[in-house]
């Protein structure tokens, strides 16, 4: 299988600044056997959505 990330150069600052992790490296966190992976309901202007987060533990 394979995948193509995109990001915009925006929030890829606001990321890197916020988390300390740049886009580059945390795409990885997709491919990893060992990352958790959990479905979160929120509700979001008067609206239910459902968000994936997939969590990873980097060196």
């Amino acid at each position: 299988m394979s995948f193509t990330f995109e990001w915009d150069d925006q929030r890829h600052t606001e990321n890197k600044e916020k988390h300390g992790v740049d886009s580059e490296t945390a795409q990885y966190a997709f491919f990893d056997d060992n990352r958790l992976t959990a479905r979160v309901s929120c509700l979001v202007r008067g609206f239910s959505q459902d968000v994936w987060l997939d969590c990873k533990s980097l060196p």
